[in-house]
Order: C-alpha cells, then sequence, then structure tokens
C-alpha cells in the first residue's frame, strides 16, 4: 500500500530505528508498502522512517528494477569521499551538494532473517 511520506517541517522522531526482532507478516508487509511508496514517487529508496514506521528497514530500487531490503542495517567500514547534487523526499522539489563516502561496506539482514554483507567497492 502507498504511504503518506513524512515531509518537512514535521520533525523525524528519535523512537525510529529500532532493530527487527521478529521476521513475520508485518515485516513483510512494511517492506511492500516501501516499495509501492517508492513506485509511486519514482524514488530511488526509502526509510521506514521516511513513511512514520519505527522499525530498522530500507528498500533501494536497483537499475534494473528490483528491490534490495536491507534489514538491521549497520556500517561497518567507509573510505574515501564523494559530492554530489541529491533529492530527498523529506524536502520535495529541492536539491543539494551533499558529500558522502565513497566506499562503505554495510551488513544487513534479508527478510528471512539471512545476513549478508554489501560492499560498494
Amino acid at each position: 500500500m502507498i504511504q503518506q511520506i513524512i515531509t518537512y517541517p514535521t520533525p523525524p522522531s528519535a523512537q525510529y530505528n529500532t532493530d527487527v526482532r521478529v521476521f513475520d507478516e508485518v515485516v513483510f508487509s512494511l517492506l511492500d508498502d516501501l516499495k509501492d511508496t517508492i513506485v509511486a514517487n519514482n524514488l530511488n529508496g526509502l526509510a521506514a522512517f521516511q513513511i512514520g514506521n519505527y522499525l530498522n528497514a530500507i528498500v533501494i530500487k536497483r537499475e534494473d528494477g528490483t528491490f534490495l531490503e536491507l534489514i538491521n542495517a549497520r556500517l561497518i567500514s567507509n573510505s574515501g569521499k564523494i559530492t554530489t547534487t541529491e533529492q530527498t523526499a523529506y524536502f520535495p522539489n529541492l536539491s543539494a551538494e551533499v558529500t558522502r563516502f565513497e566506499n562503505i561496506m554495510v551488513i544487513y539482514q534479508d527478510r528471512n532473517a539471512n545476513q549478508h554483507t554489501l560492499n560498494t567497492r
């Protein structure tokens, strides 16, 4: 189901990013809602807190149109810097120059609670 995206001036809550402990229909429904909301709003990705959900879940749309689901994601290492022009759903119709790490390593779980590593090098 398409969800409403939290936008400025509504502040994000500090209560978000609670780790998922039970991988059940509630989590699966959240992941599906994130996908539906990404498609409906022509986005590249969305985190659960952006639709007002407290769970630590992120969905990223890949270039081939499939989705990567990251649950309980943790940044393990990083290196380098890169600056790009980006947009965010929180500030619709605005863009800004953002400096981020060029290479990262993340560990996360999938919807079946299996652990994975993602390395952007």
